[in-house]
């Protein structure tokens, strides 16, 4: 799984749409993906619906902001992409990543309104 991520981060690097910050940012997201992907002893085939929603989970619990969540999850979504394009996954699960906004509950909901 590290040689995969090395290769999606070397092609971050050479995109050279991206700016050298934005580049940094998800550079430095994918390792916290990595970091995630070690403690949960994950291997690229073990990636399915749940692994991805517990990842989500896991990045709503650590990432308290809004717009640190979206950050991250968008970084994943586009590994995810990734994954999917060079027939790494099964299927693609970048579909079921949303920006907190959408993916989570609204506060309306969490007011009793169900």
């Amino acid at each position: 799984m590290k040689e995969i991520i090395k290769q999606f981060i070397n092609q971050i690097e050479q995109d050279q749409k991206l700016s050298e910050s934005t580049k940094a940012a998800y550079k430095g997201d994918l390792y916290d993906l990595l970091d995630y992907i070690f403690d949960t002893n994950t291997e690229v085939q073990n990636i399915n619906q749940e692994w991805v929603k517990n990842y989500l989970k896991y990045l709503e619990e650590t990432n308290k902001e809004r717009n640190s969540f979206n950050r991250r999850a968008s970084t994943f979504r586009t590994f995810l992409k990734f994954l999917y394009r060079n027939k790494l996954a099964p299927t693609n699960y970048s579909l079921i990543v949303n920006n907190k906004t959408t993916f989570f509950k609204t506060e309306v909901d969490n007011l009793g309104f169900d």
